[in-house]
């Protein structure tokens, strides 16, 4: 136990307001939770103070556990401002992100004083050892999810110290014991053990792919789920899955395959790996998420896809792929947003269709001089409708999709999951469409997104609504994608946002107008539909 060294406030600095567990409660009464923006930072404050103050631990400790409910309502509150948002994240959101996880920090290392004071021999702590623990676990934990669902990537400093926490757990034996949280609602009781792995598993697979709603459940679900993971210096003896593996002198998070490592701590994931196999055969035959106990916000079929997606991150430790990947290099082209899309596929600005226009005296006289109107209109429009071509390095390539990063010197529009992209790969001239499946912010800036392709090739259209009511509506950007046998892709169609409707009658324009019918939507986007079609 002597190589865990936390590094602890030192005493000094302003003094609280409050240095008793009562004058704690006085002071949270009057505390405005309504601004919960106000309160973080009043908190803040306040935590920095006690744990400089000197006081007793067994003081401390109480404080902090007095603090705990108000800290939680209001870091729910700031995490609302960074969660899933569009990289690189805007100033305010970066400010809420560095002020949610700064008070995360504070509260945790007011619990390490008081687990290293465990760790040095303190008696009069030792009945609230596994508390203890198990709080500077949690606030870790914490930490860690405010990166994942802030889209950033966890640096390894953040493992280290998880890793810390679950020695110092391990060398106290109350890795496993039992203990309540009051902002657990829902569970009876957690222990060390659940803190740790629900840090690891939010983390195993994340890059960025789930929405915010699916990571508030997935969170929700760890917590009782989280109790069925054991952990072992040795490995299980009849796993129903490979164990999860985390090596403690390490600065990463858990892995499959090689065991060698210095502190190697095997979980067993296998009682988590029945329950989400269970309940994926129970939904299939007609049972309701909140029967299952996944939540009244859990709907069909998204709630089984996700239950799928967990099942292949945490325990089989694979995402099943359609098409291998390859090492990739060079730079790719991309421009985002359908209008852009559309303007660089076509080659040309979107007018509307028939509509004719009374040439200009200039354009005339172009016409006398050099034989045309001069196209340099036609050369601004990029510019006057905001569309740019950024520069991506690619990575990594496979049929459906590839990785690319942007440095973090190189300007370009903020990246969304869901975003529909123009992209022209490296060695090719015509340029294919692709969502963004993935984003994330490396630790040095960079961004890093995972595309995957929408199969076909682009032919860049207009549509307008049909009826009376649309007789005067203008056309707007949209795309045919015609069918890809070999990927078993039908014929398709993007359109923009909020205009799918199941029998819709469309009218399309290029070169000519006619109708089709909308089918179904396949895909939805941030900022488009993708949709299958047939004869109106």
């Amino acid at each position: 136990m002597s190589s865990i060294r936390f590094v602890l406030p030192q005493p000094g600095g302003a003094a609280p307001a409050f240095t008793t567990p009562k004058a704690c409660e006085d002071w949270l009464e009057a505390l405005p939770l309504t601004n919960a923006s106000s309160a973080q930072g009043q908190l803040r404050v306040q935590v920095d103070a006690v744990t400089r103050a000197g006081l007793p631990l067994q003081v401390l400790f109480e404080i902090l556990e007095r603090m705990r409910e108000s800290i939680a309502f209001v870091q729910s509150e700031g995490a609302k401002k960074f969660t899933q948002r569009p990289l690189p994240m805007a100033e305010f959101e970066l400010a809420a992100w560095t002020s949610t996880t700064g008070l995360w920090r504070a509260y945790g290392l007011g619990y390490q004083m008081c687990v290293q004071s465990l760790i040095g021999g303190e008696r009069d702590l030792k009945s609230v050892a596994a508390v203890a623990c198990h709080r500077a676990l949690d606030a870790q934990m914490r930490v860690m999810f405010d990166f994942v669902r802030a889209s950033c990537q966890l640096p390894g400093s953040e493992w280290a110290m998880l890793h810390m926490l679950f020695r110092a757990a391990e060398s106290l034996g109350v890795l496993g014991d039992l203990v309540k949280d009051p902002i657990q609602k829902d569970t009876p009781a957690t222990s060390c053990i659940a803190a740790y792995t629900q840090a690891l598993l939010t983390a195993v697979g994340a890059s960025g792919e789930w929405t915010g709603k699916q990571m508030q459940m997935i969170m929700r679900w760890l917590e009782r789920w989280a109790a069925k993971i054991s952990a072992s210096p040795t490995p299980p003896a009849t796993p129903v899955k490979p164990p999860l593996m985390v090596d403690l002198a390490s600065l990463r998070g858990g892995y499959r395959g090689d065991p060698s490592g210095s502190e190697v701590r095997y979980l067993d994931i296998s009682e988590i790996a029945l329950s989400l196999k269970n309940r994926v055969i129970l939904l299939r035959k007609g049972e309701t998420p909140a029967h299952l106990g996944l939540g009244e916000d859990c709907a069909m079929p998204a709630c089984e896809s996700l239950l799928i997606n967990l099942y292949q991150h945490w325990c089989d430790g694979r995402v099943t792929r359609d098409h291998a990947r390859r090492q990739g290099s060079g730079t790719v082209l991309i421009a985002a947003g359908l209008p852009a899309a559309h303007y660089y596929c076509s080659g040309k600005p979107f007018k509307q269709p028939g509509v004719a226009t009374e040439l200009s005296s200039k354009q005339r006289a172009e016409i006398a001089t050099f034989g045309r109107i001069a196209t340099r209109d036609d050369d601004d429009y990029s510019h006057l409708h905001g569309f740019t071509m950024e520069e991506w390095e690619q990575r990594d390539e496979s049929v459906s999709g590839m990785r690319l990063v942007r440095p973090r010197d190189v300007r370009g529009q903020r990246v969304a999951t869901g975003q529909l992209y123009a992209v022209r790969a490296p060695d090719t001239m015509g340029f294919m469409l692709a969502a963004v499946r993935w984003v994330q912010m490396l630790e040095g800036g960079d961004v890093m997104a995972g595309l995957r392709t929408i199969p076909g090739a682009p032919q860049p259209i207009g549509v307008r609504h049909t009826g009376l009511n649309a007789v005067h509506e203008k056309y707007q950007q949209a795309f045919f994608l015609p069918a890809v046998e070999s990927l078993k892709a039908p014929d398709s169609i993007i359109l923009p946002s909020g205009m799918y409707k199941a029998g819709r009658v469309l009218e399309v324009y290029a070169e000519t107008a006619w109708q089709i019918k909308l089918v179904d939507m396949t895909e939805r986007g941030v900022d488009f539909e993708r949709c299958t079609y047939g004869g109106a």
